[in-house]
């Protein structure tokens, strides 16, 4: 579990994750010339669509994409398609993401300009600095005595290097770990592929109060502990739906959205 440290004060963290995505695999229709790279009742079976987002060329089935003055954007939905990509190693992650023309570097201001540390948090080998506003401060240390995290906080990714993971923090509404169990709604931003202008936005919803079954109520409890293992998942996902270096043969035979 993590642990969250001020003071001397130790804190287990925890906190159910819904993210991910089931997209194709483009590799898989390579490796296969008579099959079709979307599954027959997909939305645009039989060869797919791809969307430019900033400067990278994504192709998919049954995702929709936008475009807009302000930039491109791919509401990434699950497919029925072979998923050669979370089959093993990310076989449990699920979806809420989308991929969109933003400016990482400028999300980052925006969140963390105000804001000021409140504690450190070690979600498995990672380390977050915890950051909230300054009339934020003292309640939040509050919850944090209570065995709780500051509402609302942000994480900003500290560390180390050696995880070789691209720069993300993640931003929460209500307390994720406070036990008896709260609703809350998190976001996790992810630059990609160190390009400051492409960023997967991954939504993190729990509420107690929703029904069994629901798709934003997930079970069992999400170890935050992994979170590191989700946003590789997350990021291999996305490069498998990436056609940039391969659009020149693409054009004209699927439809793209520029």
């Amino acid at each position: 579990m993590g642990k969250l440290f001020r003071s001397g004060l130790l804190l287990s963290a925890g906190l159910f994750l819904l993210i991910g995505v089931s997209e194709h695999n483009s590799a898989f229709a390579q490796e296969n010339q008579n099959a079709t790279y979307c599954s027959k009742g997909e939305r645009f079976f039989p060869d797919g669509k791809i969307v430019k987002i900033a400067s990278r060329y994504f192709r998919f089935c049954n995702s929709y994409a936008t475009l807009g003055s302000d930039g491109n954007g791919l509401s990434v939905r699950a497919s029925a398609l072979n998923d050669t990509v979370i089959q093993e190693e990310f076989a449990s992650l699920n979806y809420v993401m989308s991929i969109r023309n933003q400016s990482y570097s400028k999300g980052v201001g925006n969140t963390f300009r105000r804001r000021i540390e409140i504690a450190t948090v070690n979600f498995g080998e990672a380390s977050y600095r915890v950051m909230v506003l300054p009339n934020r401060y003292s309640r939040g240390l509050e919850r944090i005595s209570r065995g709780g995290m500051p509402d609302p906080a942000s994480f900003q990714f500290d560390g180390p290097t050696s995880l070789n993971v691209p720069a993300h923090f993640v931003s929460c509404f209500g307390d994720p770990v406070i036990e008896p169990r709260e609703q809350f709604h998190c976001f996790i931003r992810i630059r990609y592929l160190q390009d400051d202008n492409i960023v997967i936005l991954n939504r993190l919803i729990w509420n107690p109060k929703l029904v069994e079954g629901t798709s934003f109520r997930l079970k069992p409890p999400f170890d935050f502990d992994n979170l590191i293992w989700q946003i590789r998942g997350i990021e291999q996902i996305v490069r498998s739906m990436d056609v940039t270096e391969q659009i020149g043969k693409f054009r004209g035979k699927v439809d793209t959205m520029e």
